[in-house]
């Protein structure tokens, strides 16, 4: 097992010096997202809560301007982001040894509170973290048909335990997606499709739980046959199902 921990100041956006176009439109890109980042989370300001973020969101610039804001947040990085010390990163050639599961980098950033950290867990995972520290934790992973306890960075365990939920959500929809299973030229189609795929994941777990503990028939209710009565509804030119067990809904 290695874990190496350094201290490690990762510099400001502004210190990067942008040579060619590719380079200008990555950084262009970078700001873009971060704004939506911040503009999203504005709800949080100075509520001190945490925020876990995929890798698409997740960057060392985002973290300092949320961290301005009294929000903390932790998230998976890719390798490409800008301002990840190289200190900590793995390569897939370093992952392909049994041996090398757990392996741990950790960089601290001092001036802004946060850590970056590489850790080996079949693949090479890199992450950053500044509701956490460089301490270390375990977590458990299926190795060859049984439960292991393997040892990682504080953040792995807990961005787990944050990430459950929609990991849950993202599996379950998989198994319905019209999004996944249709293809479009332009991409808006695929956004909406991705859109109405978390409208129908969300209904379908909501009405379950509605109807969880009653003896009524919808408590039985299959997903398809959910989705299949939604469809039907949709389609209908009947639209008396719109004011169907809701007192609250007056007809116009």
């Amino acid at each position: 097992m290695r874990i190496h921990v350094k201290t490690d100041e990762m510099v400001e956006e502004d210190a990067y010096q942008v040579g060619g176009s590719d380079e200008m439109l990555s950084s262009a890109s970078m700001k873009v997202l971060n704004r939506l980042i911040l503009d999203m989370a504005k709800p949080l300001y100075g509520k001190g809560m945490t925020i876990n973020f995929n890798n698409y969101y997740a960057s060392p610039a985002a973290t300092i301007e949320l961290l301005k804001h009294e929000v903390y947040c932790r998230g998976t990085l890719g390798r490409n982001k800008r301002l990840i010390p190289s200190y900590i990163l793995f390569t897939k050639s370093e992952a392909r040894y049994k041996e090398a599961r757990g392996a741990t980098k950790i960089a601290v950033n001092k001036k802004y509170g946060f850590v970056a950290v590489g850790w080996i867990d079949g693949n090479p995972v890199h992450m950053i973290s500044s509701a956490d520290t460089e301490k270390m934790a375990t977590v458990q992973r299926q190795i060859g048909g049984e439960k292991q306890v393997i040892q990682a960075p504080e953040v792995v365990m807990k961005y787990n335990k944050g990430m459950d939920g929609v990991d849950r959500h993202d599996q379950y929809r998989a198994l319905f997606s019209l999004c996944k299973n249709h293809g479009f030229k332009k991409y808006p189609v695929k956004l909406m499709l991705a859109l109405i795929d978390i409208s129908l994941t969300n209904a379908v777990l909501h009405f379950k739980l509605c109807w969880k503990d009653s003896d009524c028939a919808n408590s039985t209710m299959s997903r398809a046959d959910f989705l299949q009565d939604i469809a039907e509804k949709f389609i209908s030119s009947n639209r008396e199902w719109e004011l169907e067990d809701d007192p609250g809904i007056e007809a116009i």
